[in-house]
C-alpha cells in the first residue's frame, strides 16, 4: 500500500523569540503558540481554514520531519488502506499503525511528494509521487489519496492506484 510519507514545497512554520517563550506562527493560520508540537493543537482548534490547508499542513510537517506533528492531525481511529485492500485486517486501523507504516516506509528509503490538492467537500483529493530506492527498479507513476476530513482531523486514507480514480471517487469532474 502507498502511503503520505514526506515532501512538499509549502513554506515552514516562523518561529519568533519573546521575553520568556518562543511562538510560532502557523502559515496558513496565522496564529501564535508556546511550541512547534502546540501548533498542530492550535490547528485543530481554529476551523476557519479548509480541509485542503490542514492536509497541506500535515504533509507539510512530514516534509519537515515533524512526524509527531502530522499526527495531531490525524484521528486516533484514523483508517489508512487501499481501495483493493482484501478485508478489515489491511491497511492502518489506529494513528499508532499509521505512524509505525510512515516509519517503516522512511526506514526502508521510501517517501512520498504531495504535487497537488483538491477539494472536494469533507474530503481532499492528494495527487501523490511516491520515491522508492532505485534499486527497487522503475518510478511508480503518481497515484490519488482520497482523504477524509472530519472535525478538523484525518479520518480516513484511500488510496487509489490512479489520480482518476480517487478524483472519481470524490465525485470531482475528470481533469
Amino acid at each position: 500500500m502507498s502511503a503520505p510519507l514526506a515532501a512538499s514545497a509549502i513554506t515552514a512554520p516562523r518561529t519568533r523569540a519573546a521575553a520568556t517563550s518562543t511562538y510560532v506562527t502557523h502559515p496558513v493560520w496565522n496564529c501564535c503558540v508556546g511550541s512547534a508540537r502546540a501548533q498542530a493543537a492550535a490547528t485543530l482548534l481554529v476551523m476557519t481554514a479548509s480541509n485542503v490547508e490542514l492536509v497541506r499542513w500535515a504533509w507539510d510537517a512530514f516534509a519537515g520531519g515533524d512526524v509527531e506533528a502530522a499526527a495531531d492531525c490525524l484521528d486516533p481511529q484514523v483508517r489508512w488502506y487501499g481501495v483493493d485492500a482484501e478485508g478489515p485486517e489491511h491497511g492502518c486501523h489506529n494513528r499508532e499503525e499509521a505512524l509505525a507504516f510512515i516509519r517503516g516506509a522512511l526506514a526502508d528509503g521510501v517517501s512520498a511528494e504531495a504535487l497537488e490538492f483538491r477539494e472536494a467537500g469533507d474530503r481532499v483529493v492528494v495527487v501523490v509521487q511516491t520515491h522508492q530506492p532505485p534499486e527497487w527498479g522503475q518510478r511508480p507513476e503518481p497515484h490519488g489519496e482520497l482523504v477524509t476530513v472530519r472535525d478538523g482531523r484525518v479520518a480516513e486514507i484511500v488510496v487509489y492506484p490512479t489520480v482518476e480514480e480517487a478524483a472519481t471517487a470524490a465525485g470531482l469532474a475528470r481533469t
